[in-house]
């Protein structure tokens, strides 16, 4: 086999086909949106819990007496910060703090202490262990459609139908696969745990020695398990006979093709060491969701089609050419124009066609914005107060741009294709984005000013959010007419891949937006 040619494959099939690529890996990033329901659920009944026994009201009692609380004063969140160096102010941060809000640790601990209730804090407990549950569940059945979207494109299939039926058929194979790597590192860590113990309790030097030699044998376990099922995921798609074959197949390819699986980890450390270098930069503009974003789309992408492309070619399979016809081989810049223009196009042509679901979703957020600001911003004034002049303390313009820009469209990204779960993630992002929206809106020092702020990137910005809900709406209703036998494998693909092109055009919108809210809306806001 040659490793380099597959390398090379794995590499072209993203820059030539991304439209077949990238929509199994934008469904992935709507798992949190689906979880998420479950602990907004459990918030909300908790907060059901809290009314009823006066919880609430006490609490809002207490808070008053101290407040308002400036949470976007940069001050405040300095002195909150366990990290910092007291020395840096020359006095410790609880004594910074106390001069600041006028209270003492203790006094604020009494503020919360309704909160405190044993049946609301179970429910908030039970109802995050349920969200990482099926976070965890979710991303490991979703990765059969993105292997399977991979494999497609690298044989030079339609990468969504291929992907849908690659998930169909082996979402239960790698959901076993995800209880036998999560058993196998609880038995690393139990081991670990268990000679960290042991070691530590020899006490002096030696034991500490032995500790740290404990520490680094974990974590060369917990390695070396994932290394170890690397490529059964890959085996279960492309030989396609289920977990155990799979299971057998991937461990086989370690032992048959030591250079590749060689390969395939310096790829993927060149990959970690790149990305975490890129992620300084970003950083240091303050634009850390760059690093998250780079890593969806390109990063995850990048090592997942290696991995299939080197498992595909051990087996003997002869893969398509990632650019099979002369239009595909155009130069980048004028690929890239072209997909940003059929991205507008479809933008513009789903809207066309979906008045009612645009509706609908416009009805959840003025909803949202009503209550966040009667409710959460009513009970919550005089307790805290929020500033856009906070908020911006200490930005720069470049890094506000893409920070805005690499945040919005992944909150669009995650609202569209989290939509797929019969449509209810989608709907509650728009009504929890309007909550929120309405609450800071009510706690606002001066709103006059927020709304100069707002005004002129939120004209093209929350619209383009709001297409994504409606997108997320039309794709739960694709979901929802399959089960019942009203849609087919085939309408699922399309509409996949038509969301991925949407998504696209909202992504123009939303990097106007961007350039918008980082070099105009600070400065207009001063003119008020």
């Amino acid at each position: 086999m040659r490793i380099g040619s597959r390398v090379r494959d794995a590499v072209r099939t993203l820059v030539y086909r991304p439209h077949d690529v990238l929509p199994w890996y934008l469904v992935g990033a709507g798992v949190p949106a689906v979880s998420r329901v479950i602990s907004l659920l459990a918030f909300a009944l908790a907060a059901g819990v809290l009314w009823t026994r006066s919880g609430l009201a006490t609490f809002r009692e207490r808070a008053l007496e101290i407040g308002p609380i400036p949470i976007d004063d940069p001050a405040v969140a300095e002195a909150q910060d366990p990290f910092g160096d007291p020395e840096s102010v020359g006095q410790p941060p609880e004594q910074e703090l106390e001069e600041l809000l006028g209270t003492t640790p203790e006094e604020l601990a009494a503020v919360f202490e309704p909160l405190a209730d044993p049946a609301a804090v179970s429910i908030v407990v039970l109802g995050l262990i349920l969200t990482g549950i099926v976070s965890v569940g979710l991303n490991a059945v979703v990765s059969a459609g993105r292997l399977g979207g991979v494999y497609g494109a690298l044989r030079g299939a339609d990468g969504s139908r291929a992907g849908v039926e690659t998930f169909l058929r082996d979402w239960l194979s790698f959901l076993a696969l995800l209880v036998v790597e999560l058993v196998a590192l609880a038995a690393v860590v139990i081991v670990g745990v268990g000679l960290l113990t042991t070691a530590l309790g020899a006490g002096g030097a030696a034991g500490v020695g032995l500790g740290i030699l404990a520490v680094l044998a974990t974590v060369a376990g917990i390695l070396l398990v994932q290394l170890l099922l690397a490529f059964v995921g890959p085996a279960i798609v492309v030989d396609g006979r289920g977990f155990f074959a799979g299971l057998k197949g991937g461990l086989a390819f370690l032992v048959r093709e030591p250079l590749a699986v060689v390969a395939y980890v310096v790829l993927g450390l060149s990959v970690v060491v790149g990305l975490a270098i890129v992620g300084g930069f970003f950083s240091l503009l303050g634009a850390g969701s760059v690093v998250a974003l780079l890593g969806l789309v390109v990063a995850a992408p990048l090592l997942e089609t290696a991995k299939v492309s080197l498992y595909a070619a051990s087996r003997g399979e002869e893969l398509s050419a990632p650019a099979p016809d002369l239009r595909e081989r155009r130069p980048l810049r004028v690929r890239a124009r072209d997909g940003f223009a059929r991205g507008w196009r479809e933008l513009f042509a789903f809207v066309r066609e979906t008045p009612g679901l645009h509706a609908t979703i416009v009805g959840l957020f003025a909803a949202g914005i009503a209550v966040g600001w009667v409710v959460i911003g009513g009970g919550l004034v005089g307790i805290v107060e929020t500033s856009i002049d906070g908020r911006l303390v200490g930005t720069n313009p470049i890094g506000l741009f893409f920070d805005f820009a690499a945040n919005n469209w992944t909150v669009a990204v995650l609202t569209a294709t989290g939509g797929l779960a019969f449509a209810v993630p989608a709907a509650v992002s728009i009504l929890f984005n309007g909550l929120a929206f309405g609450a800071i809106a009510r706690l606002e020092v001066d709103l006059l000013e927020l709304l100069a702020f707002v005004t002129p990137h939120g004209i093209v910005e929350i619209p383009a959010i709001l297409i994504a809900g409606a997108l997320g709406l039309w794709l739960g209703l694709i979901a929802f007419r399959g089960v019942v036998g009203r849609a087919d494998r085939t309408d699922l693909a399309d509409g996949i891949r038509r969301a991925y092109w949407v998504l696209v055009g909202i992504a123009i919108l939303i990097l106007v937006a961007a350039v918008i809210e980082a070099f105009v809306s600070p400065y207009l806001r001063l003119l008020v």
